[in-house]
């Protein structure tokens, strides 16, 4: 094994004389080295600095192998964690299968190594539901410790805990933000709250441009429910209408079928607004949202 890998001299012999329990687990780990072109004096003493986990570190390297991704640097952060490459495996692995595994996202892997194994739980559960992508998975990551709840928060929202629904309704929030910017030649993205982003999107509207359409469409689709539920908590679906109330006035419309006159006013108010004005509407916004306006008493006072 040494002599093929360019590394039979007294001390290596030594320390496998020393350690004939990991002999098998070493033989292994330094046949998979060779094959991954890592085979040197240098990385032979980082695996038996972690001995005890050579069998775990060859695994692991395999499946870097698979990724192609096996390298210097990424050798090095194996055996940085080396107690976690069990679960690094399993992450790297999952992160394959859904088409993310790269060099970006094996590093974020890595870097929450005391977490990886709740990163693949909740990565698992996004890709049974078909919610594995970039985003989501950026998302576990910034909340490492609490992966596995966010991501049935994210699969089933209406059953998600007290304690994870503000962290939810933010990253939905902004994929909607996202989506909307995609789309359009505008930038929401320094809107962090529901209303904000309705009062916004209300006034960015123009004959060709029916940002106000998309929002309501997003709203309705079952993933953001959460953020729906704010605008109508009865769960019935969100209409333009509602969302230019619950702009002004922090709830939805009380009509029914048609338009009632409450309607009619926001929706005049709202009128004038062209994308471009996005920052006078932001002003307006802010304005509006110190007074203490009714839709009933001073339906009046931004006409």
């Amino acid at each position: 094994m040494l002599t093929r890998a360019g590394l039979d001299n007294e001390e290596n012999q030594q320390f496998l004389i020393s350690h004939t329990q990991y002999a098998l687990n070493l033989t292994y780990a330094l046949s998979t080295l060779r094959q991954t072109g890592l085979a040197n004096q240098a990385n032979w003493r980082l695996l038996t600095n972690h001995v005890q986990y050579a069998q775990s570190l060859t695994y692991s390297l395999h499946a870097l192998q698979q990724a192609g991704l096996a390298n210097q640097m990424n050798w090095h952060l194996l055996t940085n964690h080396a107690e976690y490459t069990s679960s690094l495996t399993y992450g790297l692995d999952t992160l394959r299968i859904v088409g993310l595994a790269n060099q970006a996202n094996w590093q974020l892997l890595t870097h929450h190594a005391a977490y990886a194994s709740h990163l693949t739980y909740g990565l698992d559960t996004l890709r049974v539901a078909g919610l594995a992508d970039q985003a989501n998975w950026r998302f576990l990551t910034k909340h490492a410790a609490h992966a596995p709840q966010l991501a049935d928060g994210l699969v089933n929202p209406k059953q998600a805990s007290t304690s994870i629904k503000p962290i939810l309704k933010a990253h939905l929030l902004k994929s909607i933000i996202d989506h909307l910017n995609q789309e359009n030649d505008t930038n929401f993205s320094d809107y962090n709250a529901v209303r904000s982003l309705c009062f916004i999107v209300s006034a960015c509207q123009t004959n060709k441009t029916k940002i106000i359409n998309q929002l309501a469409e997003l709203l309705n689709q079952p993933q953001y429910c959460l953020l729906k539920e704010e605008i109508c908590p009865n769960s019935q679906s969100v209409r333009k209408r509602d969302i230019r109330s619950f702009a002004r006035y922090g709830t939805n419309s009380e009509s029914g079928y048609f338009l009632n006159l409450q309607d009619r006013r926001n929706k005049r108010y709202f009128s004038g607004f062209k994308p471009e004005e996005i920052a006078e509407a932001a002003l307006l916004f802010e304005r509006s949202h110190r007074l203490p306006l009714h839709p009933h008493d001073l339906a009046a006072a931004l006409e």
